[in-house]
């Protein structure tokens, strides 16, 4: 018998034990993947939480400290949402914005991202004053708006407000 005949029969017999070889390291793995899993925290700075319509919302600064500069000379800061009871069923789009919205055109910035943890780059002008609110804008299916405000210096850690000439 050659050689190459016994190396190609051990081939042929090893491949079926080897491949048993190759499910051992997930089936090792699968308790550590199918633990329990710990959510991360909202953010650094956690607002009060607030009951927007039916909804229970939980706000928070993803990090401390003052905003960074955007674009066309606005300020942006991040922020993350939880909304308990019903989200994804009954909820359609989440905003946030600086002050009151208008319109329906101008309802702020959309928030996006898991449908349990939404994140959002609000954007702020650079001359805030201090009776400035923060605002949230849930908007359902049937196209019902609720809508709640934190003053930004609870909603904001590190602000500076500027006081404007006109008053």
């Amino acid at each position: 018998m050659s050689v190459a005949s016994r190396w190609s029969r051990l081939w042929f017999r090893g491949r079926f034990y080897l491949s048993g070889l190759m499910l051992v390291p997930p089936m090792v793995a699968a308790p550590f993947y199918f633990g329990p899993a710990t959510t991360p925290p909202l953010g650094a700075h956690i607002l009060p939480e607030r009951q927007i319509g039916p909804y229970r919302v939980l706000l928070a600064e993803v990090q401390t400290g003052p905003a960074r500069p955007g674009s066309e000379g606005s300020l942006l800061k991040d922020y993350q949402l939880s909304i308990g009871n019903g989200y994804p069923d009954r909820i359609r789009s989440v905003y946030i914005r600086l002050g009151p919205p208008a319109d329906d055109a101008d309802l702020g910035e959309i928030m996006h991202g898991n449908p349990y943890r939404l994140h959002a780059h609000a954007r702020f002008s650079p001359d805030l004053q201090g009776d400035d609110r923060l605002w949230l804008t849930l908007v359902d299916w049937d196209g019902t708006r609720h809508q709640a405000s934190w003053p930004l210096g609870e909603a904001m850690t590190k602000i500076s407000f500027q006081h404007s000439k006109d008053k």
